[in-house]
C-alpha cells in the first residue's frame, strides 16, 4: 500500500467506520456474509482477517468461534475495531506500517 493511500484511509477511518456500522446500509451482512460463511474452514488457530478495517468480518468470525487477526494499516480503524462493544477482549499493538488487532472467540 502506497503511503498516500495509507493516508487517505487514515483520514477517512472515522466516517467509514460509521458508515460501515450502520444497519443494512449495504449488502454486507444480509449477501456477503451468508454467501462466505460455507467457505470458512473450522475455526482452528488464527483466521488472519488483513484489511480488517472497523472490524466487522473480526467480529463476524469471533462470533462463528474463530481467534481472529486482524491487520490494518490504519491505527484509527484498528482502535475502532478493538473497542467495538462486541470486541471486548481485543487488543491492539502499532508498528510502523501496520497496527494488529487480535480477537478471541465470542461466548456463545
Amino acid at each position: 500500500m502506497t503511503d498516500s493511500l495509507r493516508q487517505a484511509w487514515e483520514a477517512e477511518a472515522e466516517a467509514w467506520a460509521a458508515w460501515a456500522r450502520a444497519p443494512r446500509h449495504d449488502a454486507f451482512s444480509h449477501v456477503t456474509l451468508p454467501e462466505l460463511r460455507p467457505l470458512l474452514p473450522e475455526p482452528s488457530g488464527w483466521t488472519l482477517d488483513l484489511g480488517a478495517g472497523e472490524g466487522r468480518m473480526g467480529r463476524a468470525l469471533a462470533a462463528a468461534g474463530h481467534r481472529v487477526l486482524g491487520l490494518d494499516s490504519s491505527p484509527t480503524l484498528t482502535r475502532l475495531a478493538a473497542t467495538h462493544d462486541a470486541a471486548a477482549t481485543a487488543r491492539t499493538e502499532a508498528s510502523p506500517r501496520t497496527t494488529v488487532v487480535t480477537r478471541s472467540p465470542s461466548a456463545r
